[in-house]
Parts: structure tokens; sequence; C-alpha cells
């Protein structure tokens, strides 16, 4: 059972999430993320990791959109690697290595709103 308060709450009794109780595996990967709704409500999404190996010579590369925004497409090297990315999804690509300039913009355009960073 997880509680999320405030920095500066005077104790736990508000918490702004939860209490929230999450079913956890032995043996999984987890990461969980307190942020907002696509509308601005606080919230917090568990996600299970992949730690399995992807090959020699590639790697993975998790994307999870948790901002209080509509949906986007994350751009690779100015074109759209994943489209219509909505809060609170993820995608997994598995790549060759190497460095790709990515960026974020809204859904159907090219015009960054994060980015681009190489990565």
């Amino acid at each position: 059972s997880v509680a999320i308060t405030a920095a500066d709450a005077a104790d736990a009794s508000s918490p702004v999430i939860g209490p929230v109780d999450l079913s956890l595996k032995s043996g999984d990967n987890y990461t969980a993320v307190a942020h907002l709704t696509e509308a601005g409500e606080p919230t917090a999404t568990l996600f299970t990791n992949n730690p399995d190996s992807v090959g020699k010579g590639k790697g993975r590369l998790t994307v999870r959109h948790v901002a209080a925004a509509p949906s986007v497409d994350v751009l690779a090297n100015g074109a759209a690697a994943i489209t219509d990315l909505t809060n609170p999804d993820e995608v997994e690509l598995t790549l060759p290595t190497g460095t790709i300039s990515a960026a974020v913009a809204a859904t159907g355009t090219t015009d960054p709103l994060l980015g681009p960073a190489d990565v």
C-alpha cells in the first residue's frame, strides 16, 4: 500500500495520491511513477520493466507518457518512431546501438515540444 504526500506535509494523514494497493510479483522489476493525468489530476502508475537481453548490438528504449498533456508522437532523427502515445501508456523499442536525436511533438506534427536531445 503506497501513499504520496506533499514534500511540505506535516504528516502522512492527507496524501495527495492514495493510498493505492500495488500488486507486486516476486522477481519482477517495476517503476512506480507519481504524475498528473492528462486532465491534471494527481495519480500514480505502476509499470513493469522488461530486463530481458535484447542481443548484441541492440538496445532497449522505453518511452512513457506521464505528462499532463494530450497524446504525442516521439520523433527519432526527425521522423515519427512512436505515434499517438497517450498518458499513462508506454512503448518499448528495440534499436541498434548508437545515438538518436529524439524529440516529442503533438500527435500528427513534427514541431518539437520537447527536444531534440541526443539519446
